[in-house]
C-alpha cells in the first residue's frame, strides 16, 4: 500500500482525467501487487479444500485460494468486481478490455467457480 501511495504521489501528473482517479490508483496497486507476487513466486493447490465445502462455509482467504483455479486474467476480474466492488464498465477501463470480454469472463469464471465448489 505504502509503494501504491507513494507512485501515486510521484506520478499524479501523469493522470489525465481526475474522474478516473480510482481506476488509475487501482491499476498502480494492481502492479505493485502482481509485482509482489512475482518476486515470491506464491503458489497454493486447491487440494487443501474439503470436499463438499458449502459456499456459505468459504472466509476471505478460502475465496482466494479457489480463486486459483482460474487463469491471471480472469481471477483479477472477478477479484474487482466482487471483492473490490468495480463495475464491469470501470474493469474494462482499468484493464484495457472491451467490456462484453470482461462480462464473459466474469460468467465463464462463475460456471467454473461453481463446478470446483460442486467437487
Amino acid at each position: 500500500m505504502q509503494n501504491t501511495i507513494l507512485s501515486c504521489y510521484e506520478n499524479i501528473q501523469r493522470l489525465r482525467e481526475p474522474k478516473y482517479f480510482k481506476t488509475w490508483l487501482m491499476r498502480i496497486l494492481i502492479n505493485e501487487c502482481k509485482d509482489i507476487l512475482c518476486q515470491k513466486n506464491h503458489a497454493a493447490e486447491l487440494d487443501d479444500f474439503a470436499e463438499g465445502v458449502h459456499c456459505e462455509e468459504l472466509n476471505l482467504c478460502e475465496w482466494k485460494q479457489l480463486l486459483l483455479c482460474l487463469d491471471e486474467e480472469s481471477r483479477k476480474i472477478v477479484e474487482l468486481y466482487y471483492f473490490d466492488e468495480f463495475s464491469v464498465k470501470e474493469i474494462s477501463a482499468l484493464l484495457e478490455m472491451n467490456s462484453n470480454t470482461v462480462s464473459t469472463k466474469l460468467s465463464r469464471a462463475r460456471a467454473k467457480l461453481k463446478k470446483v465448489i460442486r467437487r
